[in-house]
């Protein structure tokens, strides 16, 4: 198993309008750039909600990483980019909650206060290791199916 899980987070915002565009390109800040080039085809992001505190969607990424400032986005232009291929998509406010799971999320783990946990969910384009990533798949498996 060679892909790599990233986490991409996105606001209640950006969720929709990349929803409403088609889920097909996932952009980030200049500031992320050698993150998200550090990424290939092949590899997933696992798409969270900030402030709902929800993943809401699991995405492969199906090129490199590339510049574009086409507007996609209405706040800003997130100009690093890669195309993805939707794997699930969940509305935000449906979104699996990190309450439900971050007691069996090695990310959380290590964080001495426990009302910190929301440290772990500030970064884009962090690597997700694969038992996290594997716990946050399986539960958006069952939410699609059931």
């Amino acid at each position: 198993m060679n892909e790599k899980y990233y986490l991409a987070l996105f606001n209640e915002d950006t969720w929709n309008e990349f929803v409403e565009k088609g889920s097909s390109v996932y952009g980030t800040t200049i500031k992320r750039e050698s993150r998200m080039a550090s990424t290939k085809p092949g590899d997933f992001l696992i798409c969270y909600v900030t402030k709902l505190s929800r993943f809401v969607g699991l995405l492969e990424i199906k090129s490199k990483a590339y510049l574009d400032e086409s507007h996609i986005w209405k706040n800003d232009v997130y100009p690093v980019r890669v195309d993805v291929k939707s794997i699930y998509i969940l509305e935000a406010k449906n979104g699996i909650s990190v309450h439900e799971m971050k007691d069996k999320l090695e990310i959380t783990s290590n964080i001495k206060n426990p009302k910190s946990w929301m440290i772990a969910f500030r970064t884009s384009l962090r690597v997700i290791n694969e038992h996290d990533a594997k716990q946050v798949v399986d539960k958006m498996i069952k939410t699609v199916l059931f």
